[in-house]
C-alpha cells in the first residue's frame, strides 16, 4: 500500500520460477486498465518449499527472460549463503543474476539482528530515502554492524553443519511411522514434514514440553530448522522426542 505496488504471485512446484511463468504473468503494456510489470522477485532458498535452492542455470534463464522484457530482478536471499553452500556456488555468482539482493545477517549467520540490501549506488541512495520516509534508520548502528562483520567472516562456512544436521533429522523422521517427509526438498537447514494421524499444533506443543521447538502450519504441517549450537547428538534427541510425542 505504501509503495503503490500491485503484487502478482505465481504458484510453483518447488519455488523455482520458470521463464514461461514469467512471460505468462506479464501485464499487457498497452492495456490502461492493468498495472505495468516492473520487476520479478524471487526467494533463494525458498522457505515454503523446504529450503530448496535455485541452480545457477535456473537463475540465469530467469534473469535473461526478465531483463529482455524490461523487468528488474530482486533476490530475496534471506538464506542466500545457505543456497551457496547447497549448490557449491559462490554467493557472488548467485547475486550476479539480480539487480538488487537482500539477505539476513541473522538466521543461519547467527548475528543478533540485521539484514542487508545490496545494489547499484543510486538504487541504495533511493532506498535510504525510502527508509527515512518510513521511519527507519538507527544512529548507533556500529554495534550491530560489528556483529554483522563477525557473522559474514566466520559463520558462512559452518552452514554446511546445519545442512548435515537437517538431513540427518529428515532421514530419521522419514522412518517414523505417522510422518511423511519429502527428502528431495531437504537441501539446506529447513525440514518440513506432514503428520498422518496427529494435529500439528498438538504435536509441536508436546515437543516443546521436552525442549524441542518447531512450528505448526495448518492441521498437519510442521517445520524444524537447524542452526548454530545444534549437534548430531541433539538431532538424535530430537528424533526420540518426536517419536514420544506421536505416541502421546
Amino acid at each position: 500500500m505504501v509503495g503503490g505496488i500491485q503484487i502478482r504471485q505465481v504458484r510453483t512446484e518447488r519455488g523455482v520460477l520458470s521463464p514461461a511463468q514469467v512471460l505468462a504473468a506479464l501485464r499487457p503494456a498497452d492495456d490502461d486498465h492493468q498495472p505495468l510489470s516492473a520487476a520479478v522477485m524471487i526467494e533463494n532458498t525458498h522457505n515454503w518449499h523446504g529450503g530448496v535452492a535455485w541452480s545457477l542455470q535456473d537463475l540465469q534463464r530467469l534473469s535473461g527472460t526478465a531483463r529482455s522484457n524490461g523487468l528488474a530482478v530482486h533476490l530475496d536471499g534471506a538464506r542466500v549463503f545457505n543456497a551457496a553452500i547447497a549448490t557449491g556456488a559462490d554467493v557472488r555468482a548467485i547475486a550476479q543474476y539480480s539487480d538488487t539482493v537482500s539477505f539476513c545477517l541473522s538466521k543461519g549467520l547467527c548475528c543478533p539482528v540485521g539484514s542487508i540490501l545490496c545494489g547499484p549506488a543510486e538504487t541504495i541512495r533511493q532506498a535510504r530515502r525510502w527508509r527515512k520516509m518510513l521511519g527507519g534508520g538507527m544512529r548507533q548502528a556500529g554495534v550491530l554492524a560489528a556483529a554483522g562483520l563477525v557473522a559474514l567472516e566466520t559463520m558462512a562456512g559452518r552452514l554446511a553443519d546445519d545442512h548435515q544436521n537437517a538431513r540427518s533429522l529428515a532421514e530419521g523422521l522419514a522412518e517414523v511411522a505417522g510422518i511423511d517427509c519429502d527428502l528431495s526438498r531437504v537441501q539446506t537447514n529447513i525440514v518440513y514434514f506432514r503428520l498422518k494421524n496427529m494435529d500439528a499444533a498438538r504435536f509441536v506443543a508436546a515437543c516443546c514440553e521436552q525442549g524441542l521447538l518447531g512450528g505448526a502450519y495448518g492441521t498437519d504441517l510442521v517445520r524444524f530448522v537447524t542452526h548454530y549450537g545444534i549437534s548430531p547428538a541433539d538431532i538424535q534427541r530430537a528424533l526420540a522426542i518426536c517419536r514420544e510425542a506421536l505416541r502421546g
